[in-house]
């Protein structure tokens, strides 16, 4: 599936995300009203359930991991979503090699678990691996 060369530059990748000092946060992965409680119908006293999904990571990096990985880092969605998490220019690029680095990350996760579930799609998922890293690195 991979090169040893491709595995020395995706290690090299993954190694950089333990240089990321920015706080943690808890995210909910299936968030939407169909998995919250409003108390009084008041937003700001609305319960989380259903956290079987729940992730920590760093903020907001994780989640533009997420967006990158599904829709491509330079896609039109991912714009929508930067304008819409309200991120400054100077912020994104502040942090856009260590996001790049999670969306590899988020990646190689997805290829994880096909290995152990869904072992038919090993194929598709190590090409998606390949073309992300390529596409955001350079290899």
């Amino acid at each position: 599936m991979f090169t040893q060369k491709e595995i020395g530059n995706l290690r090299n990748i993954l190694e950089g995300i333990y240089s990321i000092n920015e706080p943690s946060g808890l995210y909910l992965a299936d968030m939407g009203p169909w998995n919250t409680i409003l108390k009084d119908g008041k937003v700001d006293l609305m319960h989380m359930i259903d956290c079987d999904m729940a992730q920590a990571g760093p903020a907001p990096h994780d989640r533009l991991a997420t967006v990158a990985g599904l829709w491509g880092y330079n896609s039109q969605v991912m714009g929508a979503f930067l304008a819409g998490y309200g991120l400054s220019v100077e912020r994104l690029q502040s942090i856009e090699e260590h996001v790049k680095q999670m969306t590899v990350l988020s990646a190689m996760e997805s290829f994880r678990w096909e290995q152990e579930h869904q072992p038919h799609n090993i194929p598709e998922y190590a090409e998606s691996v390949h073309f992300i890293a390529h596409d955001l690195f350079d290899l």
